[in-house]
């Protein structure tokens, strides 16, 4: 099955998009590499087109705003008609968002060409009016981050690694060694525990090693039957809720992963591949990991899904959105299309024969 023709809605960014998202309602935002914002309606009408001033990497919904990240701002837009509300600068690159009912917790990092690494991070927590009430700074990048109560939790790269939380409101700071000293490079939440892939291969808890592979762990998701990983050899393993390996597809290099549209018998996974240069899509069965469809792409940069839709943005401009009920009648049309009868494949070879 051809993936690219069971779309609901294709659209075009007309630059490389760099974050895409799906709101409340179903409508879906896209971010581009060069600054472009740009808002469809949950029927795919365009809402409202604007431009910030560098990349949009993060994007977040509360009340009458969008809040994203672009270059070295926190930038909160309208709603209604996308008018820029308020722009917060930070220091270095604005890298990710946390929302909390009362405020954002913002991430920035610094980074040295010269040392070709990260020499220091921020935590910032910004009111929905757009000011600053404290920062923290500290020399590492936080790469996951979660929220509990009124805590945000982030996982930390060299050198501390391990996991740091911060409290809201009196900014009280303690620092988790993991049981193996290797930096984060992903996270994410399986049930109530929160999961974090390393570099060095392994996914663990706060006080266990859930699982070890013999290279890093790029993409973390959790799925219907349990979670995911997205290796850096290209390896993409599956596993149950006890971390037992059920299956394991192997190929190029990973730019996106993710578990979609989950039922009480199995569900969907998402894999993007990166090619020399384009990409490949390919959508497996959670369940036992047979490929259902594939398709030859640009270069996948984001992906999203929510319970009815699933919202991909390429490298060539293109936002893609597919929708759940459609996506799983054109695949039950196409498996009922290759079922043969038994009793007409009989007859028709009959004719064949007559015909010699």
């Amino acid at each position: 099955m051809d993936i690219l023709g069971h779309t609901w809605m294709q659209r075009q960014l007309g630059q490389a998009v760099s974050c895409v998202f799906l709101t409340k309602n179903n409508g879906v935002i896209a971010g581009g590499w060069d600054g472009a914002l740009r808002h469809w309606d949950a029927e795919g009408s365009q809402f409202w087109d604007i431009m910030t001033s560098s990349r949009v990497s993060t994007i977040l919904e509360h009340d009458d705003m969008f809040v994203v990240t672009s270059g070295l701002e926190v930038v909160a837009v309208s709603k209604n008609d996308g008018h820029i509300m308020w722009v917060t600068a930070l220091e270095g690159s604005a890298d990710g968002l946390l929302q909390f009912d009362d405020c954002i917790i913002a991430t920035s990092s610094t980074y040295d060409i010269e040392h070709n690494d990260f020499i220091e991070s921020a935590i910032w927590k910004i009111s929905f009016e757009g000011d600053v009430e404290w920062v923290h700074r500290m020399d590492e990048r936080p790469w996951y981050g979660y929220i509990e109560g009124r805590y945000a939790h982030f996982g930390l790269g060299r050198p501390r690694c391990g996991l740091l939380s911060i409290s809201l409101d009196s900014q009280a700071i303690s620092h988790t060694p993991f049981t193996i000293d290797s930096p984060v490079m992903c996270g994410n939440t399986h049930g109530k525990e929160h999961m974090f892939g390393l570099a060095s291969g392994h996914v663990v808890t706060e006080k266990t090693i859930i699982h070890q592979a013999q290279t890093g762990v790029e993409f973390l998701s959790t799925s219907h039957a349990g979670f995911l990983l997205g290796l850096e050899n290209g390896d993409c393993r599956s596993f149950n809720q006890v971390g037992d390996e059920q299956w394991q597809l192997s190929g190029q290099s990973i730019s996106g992963l993710l578990s979609a549209w989950a039922s009480s018998s199995s569900g969907y996974v998402w894999i993007a591949r990166k090619r020399l240069d384009d990409g490949e899509l390919v959508v497996v069965d959670e369940k036992n990991g047979d490929i259902i469809a594939t398709s030859n792409t640009s270069r996948v940069h984001s992906l999203v899904s929510n319970d009815e839709r699933l919202c991909i943005g390429f490298e060539d401009g293109q936002v893609i959105v597919w929708e759940r009920e459609m996506f799983n009648r054109r695949q039950n049309q196409e498996i009922q299309s290759k079922e043969i009868d038994p009793e007409k494949e009989a007859l028709r070879a009959r004719l064949r024969a007559l015909r010699r």
